[in-house]
């Protein structure tokens, strides 16, 4: 099973696919998580990266981005697992790319306004130890700036500033709307109301699966 979770940063992604992967026995590919990770790395890709300025909110190259999900992508399919892909693709190029050699069973979007984007954003913090995230608004740790799994000090991505969120939404307009409508065509789109809470999107994502296996 491959699933697509499309829609603006801030919409839940990974938080609903989270919920899935623990409940379908899914594995989650998010590229920001892959780029995190080749960040951390001495490597030409993660030098060539920090140039874009993505905690700024810029967007990294499809040919880069392309590059990283289809190694991922492609070990997921050798091993013929199922798996979400959370983040990709984002344009109308990656999305070619991606139908080179992968097939989507499903694909959701998670439509949501752009009030309770810039509310769900600017409130959010991870942890840095296992990347868990909160939210001051709806989602809050047990403990104030403390991530409940293993205690760690939380922190803001610079990429979630208030005036980095806008440069974000104002990339993803610009790109991700005409991926939309180019996946609005194919029959396995399906449009989720993301304005609601995190559970029930997830509830309505796996429902669906479950009717539609």
């Amino acid at each position: 099973m491959k699933i697509l979770l499309i829609g603006p940063p801030g919409s839940g992604k990974g938080s609903v696919s989270e919920l899935l992967t623990k409940n379908n026995a899914l594995k989650h590919v998010s590229t920001g998580n892959l780029f995190r990770a080749i960040l951390k790395e001495d490597s030409e890709l993660a030098r060539k990266i920090k140039e874009i300025n993505v905690s700024g909110g810029k967007l990294v190259p499809d040919e880069i981005t392309n590059q990283v999900a289809k190694s991922a992508i492609d070990e997921l399919i050798k091993n013929q697992q199922s798996f979400i892909l959370d983040g990709y693709p984002r344009t109308i190029n990656q999305a070619l790319a991606l139908e080179q050699y992968c097939d989507l069973d499903y694909i959701f979007y998670l439509d949501i306004n752009h009030q309770e984007l810039m509310k769900r954003l600017t409130g959010r913090w991870m942890c840095p130890k296992c990347a868990g995230i909160y939210n001051i608004h709806f989602k809050k740790p047990q403990v104030d700036g403390v991530c409940d799994n293993d205690q760690a000090t939380l922190y803001q991505r610079a990429d979630d500033h208030e005036d980095a969120v806008s440069i974000r939404l104002d990339e993803y307009d610009k790109l991700t709307l005409p991926l939309i409508k180019h996946y609005k065509t194919n029959p396995r789109f399906i449009k989720i109301n993301a304005n609601q809470p995190i559970k029930d999107v997830y509830e309505d994502i796996n429902n669906y699966l479950k009717q539609n296996k």
